[in-house]
């Protein structure tokens, strides 16, 4: 519900604001407050779509957090300008960022952060065509994931190691195995975006393997959820996935055309007589 939630935002701003102007709460407690707010407003930006807004609100967190002290929130401020930076485009410096986001990390202690981040440096990684890195981050955040019991980060590793394995040849089985999985992380948590992930995800290999079907029912359902959460992005994804399955779906009675000419050109195949005698016609 991000348009609800960011009114509430909104409204906690507001108190915020408030609070420093009757002198009630000292500049310092409003400004670290505010740092939540506005990380939690850009969440309901990248959830969205809107990573254009998210990264300016990533832009002054980092900021802010930095001016403060607060290194909570720069280290989430960090890794949500390598998340904006992924999504737009911007690969080297999303690299860039996430890696020193799991440098600070790992010095500062934060196995959660450094878990995600390792995640999701598996699927830039995975879209860069490094492939052999990105299974060594996916694994090693899969499995800090699984020992943490952290249900969030073991999603986007299942994902990392299935955006590798579907960028592989000959790894179709892998791939399907840890997209499985995370669908079924996103059931148990009720998490429909990351539903919407995994199902476009299963799109592609159905895509990749000819099943059309499959494609349709996947970019369907990817579009249906996509287009009630507002996630423009994915919403996109889905849109595509669709036009694929429509341009198949076209091809098909061509496709089908051509292979009943091929068979009836073929020695022996419908259509073509068979000599007298032959041992096909005895049989």
């Amino acid at each position: 519900e991000y348009a609800k939630a960011m009114a509430r935002f909104d409204e906690a701003a507001t108190i915020l604001e408030e609070g420093a102007a009757s002198g009630i709460a000292d500049v310092g407690t409003v400004a670290s407050a505010m740092l939540y707010v506005n990380t939690n407003r850009r969440n309901v930006y990248m959830d969205g779509g809107d990573f254009l807004a998210a990264r300016a609100l990533a832009e002054q967190g980092l900021e802010a957090a930095e001016a403060i002290g607060n290194a909570d929130q720069h280290l989430e401020a960090r890794f949500d300008l390598g998340w904006c930076d992924f999504y737009t485009g911007r690969w080297r410096s999303a690299y860039k960022g996430l890696t020193h986001t799991l440098q600070l990390a790992r010095f500062l202690g934060d196995q959660g952060r450094e878990t995600i981040t390792r995640a999701w440096l598996g699927i830039l990684l995975a879209s860069a065509g490094d492939h052999e890195t990105a299974l060594a981050q996916g694994k090693e955040a899969l499995s800090m994931a699984l020992a943490r019991g952290d249900r969030r980060a073991e999603l986007y590793a299942q994902l990392a190691l299935a955006d590798t394995y579907i960028a592989t040849t000959n790894r179709e089985s892998e791939a399907r195995y840890h997209t499985n999985q995370a669908l079924a992380v996103t059931v148990a948590l009720r998490y429909e975006r990351g539903e919407v992930e995994c199902r476009l995800r299963l799109a592609h290999l159905s895509a990749q393997s000819g099943d059309i079907m499959e494609l349709r029912d996947a970019a369907s359902r990817s579009l249906v959820l996509a287009e009630r959460l507002g996630a423009r992005h994915l919403e996109a994804f889905a849109h595509y996935w669709l036009a694929e399955t429509w341009q198949r779906e076209a091809d098909l009675p061509q496709a089908q055309q051509e292979a009943e000419t091929r068979e009836k050109r073929r020695p022996g195949g419908r259509g073509e007589s068979k000599p007298e005698g032959s041992t096909e016609e005895v049989l």
